[in-house]
Parts: structure tokens; C-alpha cells; sequence
């Protein structure tokens, strides 16, 4: 019978060109990855047996090499269901349960057991395969008995699928089940149509359609750093706490990687920390570790590491701090990655999906944090552990459901002695958490970029206060708003403000913007623009936090500003003489530019006099008031007029 062998090439093509895109895209890394790399192998190891054991040509020329071909195929074959079943115990990340189930080890073994029975049984019965005397292929009348066993896999692979169901999406479950249907179907045309070699071919596709829609190399590799990414770290994480694994995880974040990218360029800080990947997977092998890299965001990675002890994990994350510290492999131009290594026990430490992205979301966060290498178990107990874990969430319903709100703090005027105008101040509170600290809330804002919200809604804020009936008894002549450094390097940030004092028919003196030292060097072009274009409009500007960072005076004196304000820094330190000398020679340098002083933190009579003595404009701080709410302000202002026109 002449075996028709095309199918059987087909499948060899598909399967190099896969195997070529493994490795092109670097997805050898991770359990689950190298477990799909041995199927794509055993897959190609078996659609080449078949196509050589069916050869004529060899036959005919060695029978014997066609008959050992032809059990190193069933082999194969075999192996093909039995590592399929091992992908879904990874990809599920079930393997702890399968070591500690009996049961399960048997009902795998089966299977295979009964396989190579049957080959070693065929060896001199010829009940699965044999060659006649015209060098024919001759299927046994038991041949079935391989083809029960590769089916008992794929049903029990059928069967633990639907069992984690929930691990898997619609679409994913479906490539998965795909296996089952192809290799039924090809057993089926193969039994009728015995000269057709489809078998592999099926196999293949099957293959192919898990890489498509299971392990998508887009979606869960990092093609740049060659490790898994962070969607492909966030399943991994569900899984593992939905299977209750025990296992550490080791958070690397480098500390100047943002001071890198402003030193070397973006592309040159990255590169410098892919150059780190080769290290640490050296030390993995060094410490004979299971573990799986992950590159998340922004020079930040995490390493997934079965539960090795306590000890090992100390051990390994010392070795990845040296490395960082000292290999020279890892440094460009003198300049080094400062890591801080976080490590986190998983189900002792942190028990649930939940903490463990707060406790990454507080990493992120949070720059603050002391010590090279810290535990998740320390930054647990801070105060506050849930709130900066979940502020990213608690800022967006705090703008859905209008939870924030001003406060104002009333600004003294020397000259004119009188409250004459105010700093709007944002406030949140919680329905869960109660009073949550600007502290907290702004920075965490500024990364997620959801200042610019609430800038909007600040500034509207105040413009409807400023139109209300209310305000026109107050005599105040502005509003001083907070711009933070985000809102001054949205492009479009001018057109929105005067749209809004537009809307409230609000008239541009009224407004006076703070901005801060820092703004200055983020986006100069950019936040000028916008400053001009507002100031054109009317609006006054005022420098924020004055002294807090290296002040640039050719940029103050191009900008729009007209009033700058000493930060409190300098005013808590007063009673120094050698602050008063600084004070006093800032404060008349700035009146030489023909600037206003505002001075912050204002506490106590001493500080008072002698800013007057030194003649500051305005004052602000509690000696007057501290921020009130917007009626009890208005309560404050209209009692102090009052007061005043006695």
C-alpha cells in the first residue's frame, strides 16, 4: 500500500516554523514555556520518525532501522499525550498538588505503563506493528490498545481542564480542548483511509493552536528583556493563590532608574537593565532554584521561586544585591542600578491575590522605603499598608463619587492688614478609610496621571466658589491654586482653564497658580507655553516651596511670576542667625526682581515680627488659621471683617 506522506510533511514544516518562533521570541523562559518547548519537540521527533519508518526507501534498503524507527514513534507519540497532560499541571500551576496525590501519579502512569507493555510485548507477537516479507508496514489487530492509551490522556486532560476552569478564559479553554477533537477526527479518517498519514498532522495543528491562543508570545513575553512580562506575572499570581501555593517572590525595584533614563536616555537605562537578566538567572542556577523571571514595568522585576526555605531565599536575594552592587558587567559610564530587593512569602507572609498587589502597588508607590532588602511581613504592619496599596482605586472613586473637597487657608496681608485672599487646599475622606493625607494621595496621583482630574476639578471648584454671592462679601481679591508638575505638562492644559473660567464667567484675576520648582525641569517648553498663554489671559502666578530644591533665577525671572513663596523650611529655622541672614538677602534680592514674598508655616509671634521687620508682603500659616472648610472659612473671613470695620 502506498502510504500518502504529505500531510505528514506539512506537519514537519509547521512545527520547525513554530520552533523557530519560540526561540525568535524567546519564550524558553518559565516553567510552562520549556514544558511547551519539550512538546514542540517531541512533536517534531514523532512527525519525522513517521515520515522515516514509512519510507519505502529504507525499508527496502534496512528493515530492521524501520522497525526500531517504528517504536521510537509509539514512544513518541506516548510521550506527546503525557507531556501535554504535564503542560496543563504548569500552565494551571497544579504541581504541588500532583506531588502530594497518589492517585493522580497512578492515574498518569497507567497510560504509559500499558503503552510500553504493549511495544515490548509486540517485540515478538507483532500485535501493534509489524514489516511482511514485501517490506509493508503492517498494522497489528491491537494497534488500538496505543491508541486507547493516548486517548486516556487527552480525556483526563479534558477532565482537568473543566476541574480549573476558572483559571482559563472562554477562548483559552478551547485551544486547550482542541487537542481531543483533532486527534479523534485524525484516528478516525486514518482508521478509513489507512494510506493517509494524518495523525501528526493533527497533532500539529492542535500545537498550533495552543501557541496562537494560549501562549501567545505577545502577550505574556517580553521580547526586549527575553523573561516573562506583566500580564504574563499577574496570571501567573492569580493561579498560584487560587491553588494556595507556597512559594517566595523576590520584588526588584531599581531606586535611580528614573535618574538613569535622565542620565543615559530611556533606551541606554533599559539595555543597562537587560544586562542583568544573564546575572541573575546565573545565580538562580548557582542556588539550584526553580524560579521564573519576570520584567513588570519601569525598571522593576519580580522572581517567582518554589518554596526553597526561608534560608536559600535570604541567601539568593543577598547574591542579587551584591550583583547589583558590584558586578561591573551591569554598569555604564560609572553609573550602577540601585536595587531594593522585597521579599515576600507567599501563603505565610501574604495569603491572598489581593495583598500581594498591595503590597506591589506600595513598592511602586512609595520611594521612601529604607534597606536594601526589605519583607513584605514589615510593610504589612506600617500604617496605612491598605490605603497606599489601594489608593490607585480609592482616588478613582473618590472622582466618581465627588469625595473630594477644599479647604481653605486665609493668606495676610502686611501692608494692607487684612486677609486678602486664600490658598485652595484638596482634601479627601474616604467612606472606608476616613481622612486620607494629601501625602499620600497627590504623589500616587501624579504617577497614575490622575492629577490632572482633580486639577479640573480644583479649579472648578474654585471658580464656582468665586461666582457664588458668598464670595463677593468676602473682599478678597484671588484664590491661590496648586498646579502640579503633570498638570503643567499636559499640552493642553491653558485651553482647558480659561474654558472653565469661561463657564463660570469668572474674570482671570481672581486666579493665582502655583507652581513648583520641580515644574520647571519637567517639560520647560511645554509648561512655558501653557504659563504664558495663561498669564496673557490675566491670571497671576505665584513659585511654590521656594528654597526646597536648587532654584534656577534666570528661569524665575523669564517666567510669568508674581509672587514668590518661602517654604516653611526656612521659617522653622528663623530663630537661627544664620537662617535670619539668608532670609533677610533672599527676601530683598526677590523684592529687587520686583516680586511679591509670601511666607509659609507662619507659626509663632517671633516669626511674624520678624518678617515684618524685613518687610514680606503676605503671611500664611497657623498663627492666623489653618485650613477650613469652605463655610467655616467663610464664617473666619466675614468675623475678621468685621472685627476690622469696628
Amino acid at each position: 500500500m502506498q502510504r500518502i506522506m504529505y500531510f505528514d510533511i506539512c506537519a514537519f514544516i509547521i512545527i520547525v516554523i513554530l520552533l523557530f518562533s519560540i526561540f525568535f521570541h524567546k519564550m524558553v523562559h518559565g516553567l510552562v514555556n520549556r514544558i511547551f518547548l519539550v512538546l514542540s519537540f517531541s512533536c517534531l521527533a514523532a512527525t519525522l520518525l513517521d515520515l522515516l519508518r514509512l519510507s519505502s526507501w529504507l525499508v527496502q534498503k534496512n528493515v530492521i532501522a524501520a522497525e526500531q524507527l517504528s517504536y521510537a514513534y509509539f514512544v513518541c507519540r506516548g510521550l506527546n499525550a503525557f507531556i501535554y497532560i504535564l503542560y496543563l499541571i504548569g500552565y494551571t500551576d497544579t504541581w504541588q498538588k500532583v506531588e502530594r496525590n497518589i492517585k493522580v501519579k497512578i492515574i498518569l502512569a497507567i497510560p504509559g505503563a500499558l503503552c510500553v507493555l504493549a511495544l515490548i510485548v509486540n517485540m515478538s507477537t507483532g500485535i501493534i506493528f509489524s514489516y511482511n516479507e514485501q517490506f509493508e508496514y503492517v498494522k497489528g489487530k491491537y494497534v488500538y490498545i496505543i491508541h486507547a492509551c493516548l486517548f486516556g490522556y487527552l480525556v483526563y486532560g479534558i477532565y482537568y481542564v473543566w476541574k480549573y476552569k476558572v483559571l482559563f478564559t472562554k477562548w483559552k479553554m478551547m485551544a486547550v480542548f482542541s487537542m481531543f477533537p483533532l486527534t479523534f477526527v485524525s484516528a478516525v479518517i486514518q482508521f478509513c483511509y489507512p494510506a493517509l498519514q494524518v495523525e501528526m498532522f493533527a497533532t500539529v495543528l492542535a500545537i498550533l493552536i495552543l501557541i496562537i491562543m494560549v501562549q501567545r508570545p505577545d502577550e505574556n513575553v517580553n521580547a526586549y528583556f527575553g523573561v516573562r512580562n506583566y500580564q504574563a506575572y499577574w496570571n501567573d499570581l492569580k493561579r498560584a493563590f487560587y491553588n494556595k501555593k507556597r512559594m517566595d517572590i523576590l520584588y526588584i525595584r531599581i531606586k535611580n532608574y528614573d535618574a538613569l533614563i535622565s542620565t543615559l536616555g530611556e533606551d541606554a537605562a533599559r539595555e543597562l537593565l537587560r544586562q542583568c537578566v544573564a546575572p541573575i538567572m546565573a545565580l538562580k542556577r548557582k542556588h539550584k532554584l526553580r524560579a521564573d523571571l519576570y520584567y513588570l514595568n519601569h525598571g522593576s522585576l519580580a522572581i517567582f521561586l518554589n518554596a526553597m526555605g526561608h534560608a536559600r531565599t535570604d541567601a539568593f536575594a543577598i547574591d542579587i544585591s551584591d550583583m547589583f552592587k558590584h558586578d561591573k558587567s551591569i554598569r555604564k559610564s560609572g553609573l550602577a542600578l540601585t536595587a531594593q530587593i522585597c521579599i515576600m512569602h507567599c501563603q505565610e507572609d501574604v495569603d491572598n491575590f489581593k495583598s500581594a498587589s498591595i503590597i506591589y502597588n506600595v513598592l511602586k508607590n512609595q520611594t521612601n522605603l529604607k534597606g536594601e532588602i526589605i519583607y513584605a511581613a514589615d510593610i504589612m504592619k506600617q500604617n496605612g499598608f491598605e490605603i497606599k496599596g489601594n489608593i490607585d482605586s480609592i482616588i478613582n472613586d473618590a472622582l466618581k463619587n465627588n469625595l473630594f473637597e477644599l479647604h481653605y487657608q486665609p493668606i495676610y496681608s502686611t501692608k494692607q492688614k487684612r486677609f486678602h485672599s486664600a490658598e485652595a487646599l484638596i482634601r479627601l475622606h474616604d467612606e472606608k478609610y476616613g481622612y486620607i493625607s494629601p501625602d499620600v494621595f497627590i504623589p500616587a496621583a501624579e504617577k497614575s496621571g490622575a492629577i490632572y482630574q482633580i486639577g479640573i476639578f480644583v479649579f472648578e471648584e474654585v471658580c464656582r466658589f468665586i461666582k457664588s454671592d458668598v464670595f463677593q462679601q468676602l473682599n478678597l481679591e484671588y484664590i491661590e491654586i496648586n498646579l502640579s508638575v503633570a498638570q503643567c505638562m499636559q499640552d493642553n492644559l491653558a485651553n482647558d482653564l480659561l474654558d472653565i473660567l469661561h463657564k463660570y464667567d469668572v474674570s482671570p484675576e481672581k486666579i493665582n497658580l502655583e507652581i513648583t520648582e520641580t515644574a520647571m525641569e519637567s517639560s520647560y517648553e511645554i509648561m512655558m507655553k501653557n504659563l504664558n498663554a495663561l498669564a496673557k489671559a490675566g491670571i497671576t502666578f505665584s513659585l511654590d516651596d521656594y528654597g526646597t530644591g536648587f532654584s534656577n533665577i534666570q528661569r524665575i525671572i523669564t517666567m510669568p511670576l508674581s509672587i514668590v513663596k518661602l517654604d516653611k523650611s526656612f521659617i522653622d529655622e528663623i530663630h537661627n542667625p544664620d537662617y535670619q541672614v539668608i532670609v533677610t538677602n533672599t527676601i530683598k534680592m526677590l523684592k529687587d526682581l520686583n516680586l511679591k514674598i509670601l511666607s509659609e508655616g507662619v507659626e509663632g509671634e517671633s516669626q511674624l515680627g520678624f518678617l515684618n521687620e524685613q518687610e514680606c508682603d503676605y503671611i500664611q500659616g497657623y498663627y492666623f488659621s489653618k485650613p477650613l472648610t469652605k463655610n467655616d472659612f467663610i464664617s473666619f473671613i466675614l468675623e475678621q471683617k468685621g472685627k476690622r470695620e469696628q
